[in-house]
């Protein structure tokens, strides 16, 4: 699986409006292919060479996956921790989709309601709604989607004040991350008729994520500076030691 990360600071970043999109002018971004926790790791080396912990309000934005808030609160238990916005509004979606249908005419207001909740905070009006439609039904599928969408506000509702973000002037969508995914990772690594190997794509991933946050003239000069590097101190290197394996075998003789 593939892991990425994006480390931005405020004055680098754009926000939105009705005339064009959000913009990031310089990140720092991490990706690799392993375990969570070599990427826990990963993302430790970054927060220290960006000196993240000094920073007066850190933002950890993330889908609702459990291990990327264990992540972050073993990384900077500080942090303000934002639920993106989109995966909200669609796992309560999910569950209106298996209530009512795909093509109900009830989903669209079902949305407008969520969404009207969320942007003004009001998540425990929501979950005390939800609760009611859970009474209203006795069909076991429909009570079990139900009951996951509730554990997940429950969950996260402390991270899903999305009004008081909005006015602090936070970003609530990770967006970020996601466009991350397209230029860090598959527009190289997802070519057609592309294969990895492992060893290959842990390299591709994180050369990928070095070129990304450096840009290509400083990219280019540090592995030019690498190259020269190595190529210096490699006849000071000591030639690893070769038994002679004809001795070795004479001895056991």
């Amino acid at each position: 699986e593939v892991k990425v990360g994006v480390f931005f600071r405020a004055e680098h970043h754009t926000p939105s409006s009705p005339s064009q999109r959000g913009l990031i002018s310089e990140a720092r971004y991490t990706a690799m292919v392993g375990t969570q926790e070599e990427f826990k790791e990963q993302m430790r080396a970054a927060w220290q060479v960006e000196n993240a912990l000094s920073a007066e309000r850190i933002i950890w934005l993330s889908d609702g996956a459990p291990e990327n808030w264990l992540l972050a609160s073993s990384l900077c238990p500080q942090a303000v921790q934002i639920l993106d916005w989109c995966h909200a509004v669609e796992a309560g979606m999910r569950c209106a989709r298996l209530l009512f249908g795909d093509s109900d005419t009830c989903l669209p207001l079902w949305k407008q309601r969520i969404e009207n909740a969320l942007a003004t905070d009001n998540v425990e009006s929501l979950i005390s709604e939800l609760r009611e439609c859970r009474q209203l039904t006795e069909v076991l599928k429909e009570q079990d989607s139900l009951d996951d969408l509730l554990r997940y506000y429950e969950t996260n509702k402390h991270r899903m004040t999305y009004g008081t973000f909005r006015q602090n002037g936070w970003l609530i969508g990770s967006g970020a991350v996601e466009s991350a995914h397209r230029h860090v990772i598959q527009t190289r690594m997802k070519k057609a008729g592309q294969h990895w190997s492992e060893r290959g794509a842990r390299q591709m991933a994180k050369l990928r994520a070095a070129y990304r946050t450096a840009g290509p003239k400083r990219f280019h000069t540090a592995i030019k500076w690498a190259y020269k590097t190595s190529v210096r101190a490699k006849p000071h290197i000591p030639e690893p030691h070769k038994p002679d394996l004809r001795k070795l075998k004479l001895r056991a003789a």
